[in-house]
């Protein structure tokens, strides 16, 4: 107690103390209420003009991108390098294709790799997983190992695309539709035949 009452060994520094700063604010709008109103412009009006990279699109103007003619073509066309014969299966089995790579890669590698990763984050706080709870996982490691096989997923694929390319390339310099040509000529040679 007496060190605490001692005057002699107390030191005091006076600091003069910064300006205070003024920032500027930038001018608040009025309210929806308060600004004129404008009248909404026709949907009709800019379904050819593409907003910017990351901006939603509109319906009409989703269905009218250059990006929707690309996947349109690649749909309609790209069953075809297997023969029209059984054109409907291939694009049913493509179709299906799509779901099933997606549930496999969206729920059992990123939502496992996802889990598993929340659960290392949890037990490095001390604390377990309650019935019921939800995970939360936070950092660039929850989604890292899966963004990785996803990757290596996409490029395999475009591997084979290229080797699919490379495959059918020599079909596809010929005449496509020599086959269904000579089979219509000798279907018709054999109903003129059995005519007379």
């Amino acid at each position: 107690m007496r060190a605490l009452n001692d005057q002699s060994q107390l030191k005091v520094v006076a600091e003069n103390p910064a300006p205070p700063v003024q920032v500027a604010l930038p001018p608040v709008a009025a309210p929806p209420s308060l600004q004129s109103e404008q009248k909404p412009s026709s949907c009709l009006k800019n379904v050819f003009n593409a907003p910017d990279r990351g901006e939603d699109y509109t319906i009409l103007q989703a269905v009218f991108s250059i990006d929707m003619l690309i996947l349109f073509i690649v749909i309609t066309c790209g069953a075809e390098i297997f023969g029209l014969k059984y054109r409907s299966t291939l694009i049913n089995v493509g179709g299906a294709a799509r779901h099933i790579g997606a549930y496999l890669l969206n729920v059992k590698v990123a939502g496992n790799l996802y889990d598993a990763e929340a659960l290392k984050q949890l037990e490095a706080l001390g604390r377990f997983r309650k019935a019921g709870e939800d995970l939360t996982c936070e950092g660039v490691n929850c989604y890292k190992l899966a963004f990785i096989i996803m990757a290596a997923v996409a490029l395999f694929g475009s591997l084979v695309s290229i080797i699919l390319v490379i495959r059918t390339r020599k079909f596809y310099r010929g005449d496509i539709h020599k086959k269904f040509r000579e089979a219509a000529e000798s279907d018709v040679a054999a109903q003129v035949a059995r005519c007379h």
